[in-house]
């Protein structure tokens, strides 16, 4: 059964008001001044998780997933003070994943359903693989923070 509804000009009006007053927030997301950025997404790759508007310390979940198709937490960092996180990508190309900011007020902003793109593949499991062989180097970036580096 199909229904028709005629709105006249005044009453779209009101509808349009009342959206306002709401402060325009649209499908249940967290209100905040919390913005969560992920740089290239890349399997095996090094990226970085940085944000916004979020009191410290914060707490940094990496799922993957998304709040309309469900989540699976894989890690969660605590009692973080730096804006920003460095992560080794460690799911194949084509998983969608969230990563999720709440700070010590218990605000929440997130960013979901960023999806993986192809990388070496390095860093994943295969079942035809009989040993490992790795390599490290250690250094310190251009801000001066260390890192250890596994390929």
């Amino acid at each position: 059964m199909i229904a028709l509804v005629a709105i006249s000009s005044t009453n779209a009006s009101v509808v349009l008001a009342k959206r306002s007053e709401a402060g325009g927030i649209l499908a249940g997301a967290p209100v905040s001044n919390i913005t969560v950025y992920i740089d290239t997404l890349a399997e095996c790759g090094w990226t970085t998780i940085s944000w916004t508007g979020a009191v410290a310390p914060v707490s940094l979940m990496i799922g993957l997933g998304g709040y309309y198709v469900g989540t699976t937490t894989l890690e969660t960092h605590d009692d973080l003070n730096d804006p920003e996180y460095g992560w080794t990508v460690s799911q194949p190309s084509g998983e969608d994943m969230i990563f999720q900011i709440t700070d010590a007020n218990g605000q929440i902003g997130y960013i979901q359903n960023q999806q993986v793109t192809a990388g070496d593949g390095w860093c994943l499991s295969s079942s035809s693989s009989s040993s490992v062989v790795a390599s490290t180097s250690t250094g310190t970036d251009s801000v001066g923070k260390s890192y250890l580096y596994i390929k």
